[in-house]
């Protein structure tokens, strides 16, 4: 696939000749981690409010909620588990430790009511759930009842002492008081205790994620997703933007819904790149993050672009190393697709998809251009080390 001779001069790389480097793994996302970590152990995974974790760190704490989730919270192959947490490398490291233990992930939006958690429970059959503090109320009613354990996350456990960035309410504030319960685990315990899993049992074609559609013509329904078809979406959205170790990616998009999992944190790890994390949105925040670790991969729906270009924070180098803009949810502007394209040489990729497809397909809305470019739908898994050119 050559470049459109229209093509403008900061072109993304997934435009370049060659864009198939990264090699379509087997096995599981769980494995793209632990390849990440042995090959590059030092390198930062998760960048949060000025704190880092390492591959290798990542990895060590993705393996000790594992055991805890196996040998103390019972979780055996198969059996679902509830996430419930804001954007936070406690999200990362929770996801795949479900994945280590040989669990079904069950994403919850943290803006849930017990009401409808409660729902997702029963449907799923989740007895366990990973949440955050500020979600403890919510979870309490279900505590003893639809759920048996729950493993309670601090943000603030991930957030240095004398962070210079301003924080989210839900790291700042105090817990809610809850009673102790038998069920109830504390997740820096719960990571402490260091406990090892079993050796990992679950293969490509094994459930690995129910993400649930947003229920607008009824309940909310899950999409049953294996191993094989979330890591093979992951990798394609690396492939196609040229994605590499030495990328910044944002994880600022909703880690629960398939956009942000798959187009940021997954796309992250299969390529070793550094997962920016943001636990809820703050468009004053965002320029200073963007300068001081060199973003190259904004993955944004386009309030998101337009509430930054509109901060007072905002300044032109803040954009000095982006490579890739990409999001969807809603149509971008015409007049921000122009400041964009002509003050900083960057394409808006429009995505679409759905949540039965545990990715998007990919499209390109150049202004100087009468086609686009679409990249390889995601609505099946594929087998084998390469994917045929568009």
């Amino acid at each position: 696939m050559s470049a459109d001779p229209a093509t403008p001069h900061r072109s993304p790389a997934w435009l370049a000749d060659e864009p198939w480097h990264l090699a379509m793994p087997e096995g599981t996302l769980y494995d793209a981690l632990a390849r990440a970590a042995t090959d590059q152990p030092s390198h930062p995974a998760t960048v949060f409010y000025g704190a880092s974790l390492s591959y290798a760190e990542l990895r060590e704490r993705v393996d000790a909620l594992a055991g805890f989730l196996q040998k103390v919270c019972g979780v055996k192959r198969g059996d679902c588990v509830m996430i419930a947490l804001q954007n936070s490398p406690q999200y990362v490291i929770a996801y795949y430790a479900v994945t280590r233990a040989d669990a079904v992930i069950v994403p919850v939006n943290p803006m849930n009511k017990t009401v409808e958690i409660a729902y997702l429970a029963e449907d799923s059959g989740a007895k366990v759930a990973i949440i955050g503090s500020e979600l403890s109320e919510i979870f309490a009613p279900l505590v003893g009842e639809a759920i048996s354990h729950t493993i309670v996350a601090q943000y603030r456990d991930e957030v240095p002492a004398a962070t210079p960035y301003t924080l989210p309410s839900c790291i700042t504030e105090a817990p809610s008081k809850i009673p102790s319960s038998p069920g109830r685990h504390s997740w820096s315990s719960a990571i402490a205790q260091g406990l090892q899993p079993g050796a990992m049992t679950a293969g490509p074609d094994d459930l690995m994620i129910l993400p649930y559609t947003s229920g607008t013509t009824g309940k909310p329904k899950a999409c049953m997703h294996t191993h094989r078809s979330a890591l093979f979406t992951a990798v394609l959205q690396a492939r196609w933007y040229g994605l590499d170790g030495s990328d910044v990616m944002t994880g600022f998009m909703p880690l629960f819904h398939v956009a942000g999992m798959q187009g940021s944190m997954n796309a992250a790890v299969v390529t070793g790149a550094t997962l920016l994390l943001m636990a809820r949105w703050d468009k004053d925040l965002l320029p200073d993050l963007f300068e001081t670790y060199g973003v190259t991969f904004w993955n944004a729906a386009p309030t998101m672009i337009v509430d930054v270009l509109a901060s007072v924070r905002f300044r032109d180098r803040c954009f000095a190393k982006l490579k890739v803009l990409t999001g969807g949810g809603a149509a971008m502007p015409t007049a921000v697709a122009e400041r964009l394209k002509g003050r900083f040489g960057l394409d808006f990729v429009e995505g679409y998809g759905m949540t039965e497809t545990m990715s998007r397909p990919i499209s390109i809305r150049s202004l100087r251009r009468s086609r686009s470019v679409s990249a390889l739908p995601c609505t099946r898994p594929m087998r084998g080390s390469s994917i045929p050119r568009p």
